[in-house]
């Protein structure tokens, strides 16, 4: 008998837009114009998707600190 293979999990090296902007908090508007037209992206026939260093980029190069209350 062989044993069942165990899957594993591979976190997505790119994601489409609407699931970036998830991934940002955002809707999908705003990510379109305020997120978009700073991150590399690519077009993969009709469909966009947005590489995770890229959303990592804007966050580091875009975040600021906020004093908590």
């Amino acid at each position: 008998m062989t044993e069942p293979r165990q899957s594993i999990e591979i976190p997505p090296l790119a994601l489409p837009v609407d699931q970036a902007a998830a991934a940002l908090g955002l809707s999908e508007t705003s990510f379109r114009s305020n997120v978009l037209p700073h991150v590399r992206s690519i077009k993969v026939g009709r469909a966009r998707i947005v590489p995770v260093i890229e959303l990592e980029r804007w966050l580091y190069l875009n975040g600021q600190f906020v004093d908590a209350d």
